[in-house]
């Protein structure tokens, strides 16, 4: 239990740290660089799949069902 508390406190110390550089940075469009480059996901109901994104990479999860 301790190493999945500390696995989400990290990622959500990561995801704070991340907002704040793009606030103070004045990030507000999708297509600005310091936003390209972070790893986002994206769910396509389309496909009904999880898709991984970052620069000009796009990339399937792969996630079993």
């Amino acid at each position: 239990e301790y190493y999945k508390f500390e696995t989400v406190l990290t990622i959500d110390l990561h995801t704070r740290d991340t907002v704040d550089i793009l606030i103070r940075d004045g990030i507000s469009e999708p297509l600005d660089f310091s936003w390209q480059c972070q790893l986002r996901f994206y769910w396509l109901s389309k496909e009904d799949n999880l898709f991984l994104q970052q620069c000009n990479g796009k990339f399937e999860y792969g996630l079993k069902r």
